[in-house]
C-alpha cells in the first residue's frame, strides 16, 4: 500500500519530468527488464535472489481522489516487486545499494525484513548458508507512466485511466 509521502512526493512530479526520467519511468511495466536488472544486482553484490514476485500494479491516478491537493499525473503506475534474497549482511546493503544506484529503473524500498539463518549446506538450488547470513524480504515499487493513459477525472466525472496488467 503506497504511504501519504510516497504519494505527496509522486503528486509533486507533473508528465513532463517524469518524461525526463523516461529510463527509471518507462512506458510500459516489462517484468522481464526490471527481473533482468535485479539478476545484475545479485551478481554484482553476491546476494542470491530466492523470489522476485509482482503483486497487482496499482494506478497512482484515482477518479476518486478527493480534489484537495497536488495529484499524480494520469498514466502513472507503481508496480509492486517483492524480493527475497539470501546472503550477507555485506552482500544484502550491496544489493539494496546497486538497486537503487546503479540499476536503470526508480526503485523505491517501502519496506526491509531480515531473518536470521543457520549455517547449513546447499540444499534446492540455494546456496551455502555461511554464519552470519540472512535471508531478506525487500519490498518497494518500480514506476511506468503510461503516455497513452486517458486523463484521470473527479468521480463521476466521465474516464479514469487505464489499469495495468
Amino acid at each position: 500500500r503506497m504511504r501519504s509521502a510516497e504519494m505527496a512526493f509522486l503528486a509533486d512530479l507533473d508528465r513532463a519530468t517524469l518524461a525526463q526520467f523516461r529510463k527509471g519511468i518507462p512506458e510500459a511495466i516489462d517484468q522481464a527488464a526490471l527481473t533482468l536488472e535485479l539478476g545484475e544486482a545479485a551478481e554484482a553484490s553476491k546476494a542470491f535472489i530466492v523470489e522476485i514476485s509482482y503483486p497487482a500494479s496499482i494506478s497512482l491516478t484515482s477518479p476518486n481522489q478527493g480534489s484537495g491537493g497536488p495529484r499524480p499525473p494520469s498514466g502513472l503506475f507503481a508496480i509492486p516487486v517483492d524480493i527475497t534474497i539470501l546472503g550477507s549482511p555485506e552482500a544484502t546493503l550491496d544489493f539494496i545499494d546497486y538497486m537503487q544506484q546503479k540499476t536503470q529503473r526508480l526503485y523505491y524500498v517501502s519496506s526491509i525484513d531480515v531473518k536470521g539463518q543457520d549455517p547449513a549446506g546447499a540444499t534446492s538450488g540455494k546456496p551455502e548458508i555461511k554464519e552470519g547470513d540472512a535471508q531478506t524480504v525487500i519490498k518497494g515499487f518500480a514506476y511506468t507512466l503510461d503516455p497513452a493513459a486517458a486523463p484521470v477525472t473527479a468521480a463521476g466525472g466521465g474516464q479514469s485511466a487505464p489499469v495495468a496488467n
